[in-house]
C-alpha cells in the first residue's frame, strides 16, 4: 500500500504542478512524520495489519479531471 500511496500523491501533485491549481492531500487516519498504525497496514506475506484503507481526503482538482489515477 505504501508504494502505491507513494504513486498516487506524486502523479496527484504533478497534475496540481501542471494546472496551478493548489492540490491537497489529507487525512485523518495518520499524522506527518509518524508510524502507520497497524489498521492501515497490509496483511500478507508476514505483515499482520488489518488491511483498511485509510481516510482521504483531497481538494483543488480541476474541474475538467474525470479521474485521479
Amino acid at each position: 500500500m505504501v508504494g502505491g500511496m507513494n504513486t498516487l500523491i506524486a502523479l496527484l501533485a504533478a497534475a496540481s504542478m501542471m494546472t496551478g491549481s493548489p492540490f491537497t492531500l489529507t487525512s485523518s487516519g495518520f499524522q506527518n512524520r509518524t508510524v502507520l498504525s497497524t489498521t492501515y497496514e497490509f496483511d500478507g506475506m508476514s505483515c499482520t495489519g488489518h488491511d483498511v484503507s485509510p481516510p482521504l481526503h483531497w481538494s483543488g482538482v480541476p474541474a475538467e479531471r474525470r479521474a485521479l489515477r
